[in-house]
Parts: structure tokens; sequence; C-alpha cells
């Protein structure tokens, strides 16, 4: 950031920045790593820094096994996957992962636990679950493919 959005200051130093989310009625606070404009004395929280939060709560949702669709949302972002691929790893409708996070249906348990497998893997640096997840869902679909004759030998 070079300019300050509120004063169009130039001028920063190295600040601690208040946080807070409010998940599924919980609500999460720290101070992450930003910059304080010194004209006006206005604070950013630095982009990474607001991902590692992110993570933070992410992972006290999946570890306190909070259900809610609104948290099943925020997993899943932090997790860096859309709702149409979370979708198809699962083998379920786009329509049914809206529904979960839209609290019309509960979520299924298994995808719940995969989700929160996810989400802590996430966490420890990881995207292992959603590897597994997506070498699956390659390996059906190219099995769907040759059972229906999609594939052909090029030789």
């Amino acid at each position: 950031m070079k300019k300050c959005v509120q004063c169009s200051g130039e001028k920063w130093e190295n600040s601690d920045v208040p946080v807070s989310r409010t998940i599924a009625g919980c609500t999460f606070s720290a101070e992450v790593t930003g910059r304080r404009c010194l004209q006006c004395g206005a604070r950013y929280a630095g982009q990474h820094a607001l991902e590692l939060f992110d993570q933070m709560v992410a992972r006290d949702l999946a570890e306190s096994g909070v259900a809610s669709g609104e948290a099943v949302r925020f997993m899943r972002k932090v997790i860096g996957v859309s709702a149409k691929e979370w979708a198809d790893l699962l083998g379920v409708t786009p329509e049914t992962v809206s529904r979960w996070e839209n609290d019309q249906r509960a979520i299924d348990p298994t995808a719940l636990r995969m989700l929160r497998a996810a989400t802590l893997d996430r966490f420890h640096g990881h995207t292992t679950t959603v590897d597994k997840f997506r070498q699956t869902l390659t390996t059906r679909t190219l099995g769907a493919a040759i059972s229906l004759g999609r594939i052909v030998d090029a030789a």
C-alpha cells in the first residue's frame, strides 16, 4: 500500500492491527501485523496476516465441531475450494453445497469430516485431503469416460 486510503498519507510504520471475525455466532479476535499511517493513524492489516488469521479461525471451527452453514462456507473458502469444485469432489450437486451453506439442509456427516480434515491440513500447510479427493475425482472421471467409450487408443 503506497498511499493511505483515508488521507493519502505516504508515511507508514509497522503496527499491530486488531481484527475479528464472527462466524456462526462465535467471535474470534486477534492482533495481526500491519501498518499505521503516520499522518492520520489509520491502521491496515497485512494480507498475509489476515490469511493466517482466517486459517486459525477455520482451524478452531473445525476442531470445535461447529457445523452451521456459515462455518461450512468459511472453512471451504479458507481451504481455497470453490463451491462447484467441492460439490464435484464430494459427488454431490452444487445446489446441495448451497443448501448446506445456507442452512437449508444439514451437511452430510462424511462431507463435514472431510471438510474438517481439509481445513486442518490447510492450517498445517498441507493439501493432502483435497489432493486425495482430486485424485479420486480424476480416476472416477477417467473410469466413466473409458466405460462410455470416450477414451480411444491413439495407436
